[in-house]
């Protein structure tokens, strides 16, 4: 990921809970400064920016730019979180000039939101390649523990599972959340790091919230970065909400 603030970082790792929560950021995927001549793209706003990212396309066209090379994004899905996250995954509507830097750039945008929002820090440069390979499960998801942390400005809470993935380009992870109660689901492209999927929320931002007096399940599909998908679920898993821990 290529995260505009360094706080905006924080809120999706929890690295350090210190910092404090500014009311905006933007990041994109893929996190490599390199992309195949194939590949999908994924924008992702906390808190204020979401708006941005829910109008895509509507008030704020979305483009690649590479000197006079100007490429059409479509969004081909959007995904609201449930805490201050909302995502869109992004098809490149034009063929890429291999070996150029194409940079992002969002149209539109007010003098305020072009001060918060520096899409031109965003930016791939295009290998001569493409992927067409499917992902791999090595190892679909198990779920191995809660965590539940109360830090200064809410909680750190997260179910965490182990998996292993392979695959030519970066991975996301097309995760289903079902609330067992209230039949509530929501779909979510989360990213995995060192084998570890951590579905949740921190002090800040998350994709999923939980209640205090239910359970759930979640289930598991793969995207890669050039667009290629198993398009099957996983099984069901189902764990407990984390603030039972």
């Amino acid at each position: 990921m290529k995260s505009l603030f360094a706080s905006f970082l924080f809120l999706l790792i929890s690295i350090s809970v210190s910092a404090s929560c500014l009311p905006y950021g933007v990041s994109a995927f893929p996190k490599s400064n390199e992309i195949s001549q194939n590949s999908i793209l994924m924008v992702e706003g906390y808190a204020w920016s979401q708006k941005i990212i829910v109008e895509l396309n509507k008030k704020y066209p979305i483009f690649l730019q590479s000197d006079n090379h100007k490429v059409k994004l479509t969004v081909k899905e959007t995904c609201e979180g449930q805490f201050s996250l909302t995502q869109a995954i992004l098809i490149i509507e034009d063929e890429l000039i291999v070996g150029k830097k194409y940079v992002l750039q969002v149209e539109n945008l007010t003098k305020e939101e072009r001060e918060m929002h520096d899409f031109s820090a965003i930016s791939w440069t295009v290998k001569n390649s493409v992927d067409t390979a499917l992902p791999v499960w090595n190892k679909q998801p198990r779920h191995t523990e809660n965590t539940f942390v109360m830090y200064g400005c809410g909680p750190d809470v997260y179910a965490s599972f182990e998996l292993e993935v392979a695959d030519d380009s970066e991975v996301l992870v097309k995760t289903e959340v079902l609330d067992l109660k209230t039949n509530e689901k929501r779909i979510y492209y989360l990213q995995h790091y060192g084998g570890q999927l951590n579905i949740g929320h921190g002090m800040c931002a998350g994709a999923f919230n939980f209640g205090s007096d239910r359970n759930y399940k979640v289930r598991f599909d793969l995207v890669d970065a050039s667009g290629n998908t198993l398009n099957k679920w996983t099984d069901w898993v189902q764990f407990e909400s984390p603030f039972l821990t």
